[in-house]
Parts: C-alpha cells; structure tokens; sequence
C-alpha cells in the first residue's frame, strides 16, 4: 500500500478529449492559494510522448490525487496551459517546461461595468458579474448554478466608470476585513463548464488535528520553518470610516512600544456607528502587534499534515516553534500551499505560507 498520495496528470483538448498522459513529470509542483488562481508547473523531456501535444491556450492539464488508503482519484487541478518553453541545451536534457492556471485566471482577462446601488450579497455579486461575462464575452468554464453563493455580507459597488478585471473584484473583496473568499472547485467537463464557483464569508474552518511543529518538544514534522514578523503591516492608531461616517480607535500599549502607526480603513457600506465601531477596533486587533501581523512559511516532510486529507486552503491551523530559546505557538491561516510530486507520481511535501489570526 502507498504511504504518501499519488497523482496522475493528462492532458486533453478543449473537448474534453485526452490527448496522453503525462509521464515522468520533472520538477512538478501545484499551488493552491486563497482568492486566486490556482497553478501548476512541470517539465518534460522533448522526447516525451507527449511533449508536441502542449499547446498554450487549446490545451488543457488535468491532475488527479489519490489519497493513502483511497480507491478512487479525485480531480484536484483542471484549467489551460498557460506558458509552454522549449529550452535546449548541450550540456544536458532538452526539455519543454509547461505552467498552467487554474480557470480563475481566465477572470484576470475579463471585465466589469457592474454597478449594485442597493445593498446586495457579494456572492451574489460575484455570481452576477460572472453570468454577464460567460453570456455577453463567452464561456469562461465556471458553473455558477450548483453551489450556494449565498455571503451574508453586503454591499454597494460601482464599477461603470472603473472596467474593473474580474480577478480584482474578488481580490478586494477578499482583502477587505468584512468582505468574502471566492474559489473554484474543478469538476469533470460539463457543457463548457470545468469548475464550480464557490463564495463565502469565510473559506475554512479550525482544524485542531492538523498540527505544524519544528523543534524541540513538537511535533517536529516540518523541516523548515520561518517567521516573518514586520513593522510595515503594524497599526495602532486606525480611523475607520463610510460614506458619511467615521471612527477612531487606539491601542495606548501599542503606541507606547511601538511610537503611534496610523492607518485608514473603508468601510463604505457601514451604515451605523456601532457596527464601524466594531469593524474598526477589529481591524485595530489584528493590527496592533508585530505578533498579530507575524507570517509563518513552512514545508511539511512526510508526517505533517496533508492537503486535502487533513486541512484545505483557508483552513486555521496551529503552529509550533521550539529552538533554543525562541519558542512560538500560534493559530494560523493557510493562505497558499504548493504540493511537490516526484517523477513517479508520489507527492512528496507541501510548503506553506500561513498569517497569524
């Protein structure tokens, strides 16, 4: 029995047809982030089968994982080669390297003009400017009719005057303190469709099982660790404001330590003073420390957790450090994860990027 997952990898047209599979994938790598694309990238020598079947654009990679344990392989990557590089060189292996996206990438080469003047959903937005792109522009393979958009956080937006790229509307929603995730879950090919849009106030949920340790007296299943923590994204002093509000909360302590670090934040479809005085003060919290703001990057070796099988993109996740006499423990949030695969298919790490929560 397998004791890491294995994937496979095809690559098919834009019917759906397959054209091989992908044998001996060199340097293989896919990465998952939070409210952006997807992404993998492999190599294969120029002798490969399947090498003058790469096309940028008309050609599309599928990627299967079959967990330990697992009889069945479920989809994990389907979108559009993106790059295809022919490199030779005489000291070595001629070799075709291959990037694809996942089909969120297609929404950084389309457009809105939406405007909502009365306070909507933000699934229900996103789902909206989504529809009017795959009927007026054409099909960008996302499904929008199957799974619930529905956020329960709502707002106004104006795009008319902004031609806004699609990518960036659900970048700034994700960003925003009291915005929304937007993902796509890959799905078999169905009239044009080869993904599932999903919206929600916020992707994942804690996994208390799935723990991250490097050191002395943890569970020392990562290989590498580091912590980043920076003055840059520190704020003690913070004005929150809407249309015809504003609000102003500081962290005394903070500004003692730290000297007084001022922010603005918007907040332009708060309506109510208290409901800004609570978004502000959040924001405040998450901002008044450089532990509050610290980033944790890690790559998992063959007892750490796996995505998929234990935590998914957005998941929180806790995180252990012991060195010396630098010892940290935080919950994190997985913002972006890359899964390494070796030749024969066996995936063989993950490496993490993680912000404290």
């Amino acid at each position: 029995m397998a004791t890491q997952p294995e994937w496979t990898l095809f690559i098919v047209d834009s019917a759906g047809t397959g054209l091989g599979v992908v044998p001996y994938a060199y340097e293989l790598n896919i990465t998952y982030q939070l409210n952006n694309p997807d992404m993998a990238q492999f190599k294969v020598p120029v002798t490969s089968s399947i090498a003058d079947s790469i096309e940028p654009g008309s050609t599309y990679l599928k990627a299967y994982r079959r967990g330990v344990g697992e009889t069945t392989s479920t989809l994990r990557f389907y979108g559009p080669v993106w790059i295809v590089e022919e490199s030779g060189t005489n000291s070595g292996v001629d070799m075709v390297t291959v990037t694809a996206m996942g089909i969120h990438n297609y929404l950084t080469k389309r457009f809105t003009t939406a405007q909502y003047t009365s306070f909507t959903d933000q699934g229900t937005i996103i789902k909206g400017i989504i529809d009017t792109t795959n009927s007026t522009d054409g099909e960008t393979g996302i499904r929008t009719s199957v799974v619930s958009t529905t956020v329960g956080i709502t707002r106004k937006v104006d795009y008319s005057d902004a031609k806004l790229p699609i990518s960036e509307v659900i970048s700034q929603f994700g960003d925003a303190s009291d915005g929304c995730d937007t993902w796509i879950t890959p799905i078999e090919l169905s009239s044009g469709k080869m993904g599932d849009l999903n919206c929600a106030a916020v992707r994942g949920e804690f996994q208390a099982g799935a723990i991250f340790g490097y050191g002395e007296k943890t569970t020392a299943n990562c290989t590498t660790m580091s912590r980043v923590r920076t003055m840059e994204l520190v704020a003690n002093d913070v004005t929150g404001y809407s249309d015809n509000l504003a609000t102003q909360w500081i962290d005394t302590s903070s500004v003692a330590n730290y000297r007084r670090l001022m922010a603005d934040v918007s907040f332009t479809e708060t309506i109510t003073s208290e409901i800004l005085d609570y978004r502000t003060r959040g924001y405040l919290d998450l901002h008044v420390t450089p532990d509050a703001v610290a980033e944790v990057s890690m790559i998992g070796g063959p007892r750490a957790p796996k995505l998929f099988t234990d935590f998914d993109i957005g998941d929180f996740v806790p995180v252990y450090y012991q060195k010396a006499d630098i010892v940290f423990y935080s919950v994190n949030r997985v913002y972006g994860a890359t899964i390494a695969i070796n030749e024969g298919g066996v995936e063989q790490f993950a490496s993490l990027e993680t912000r404290t929560i």
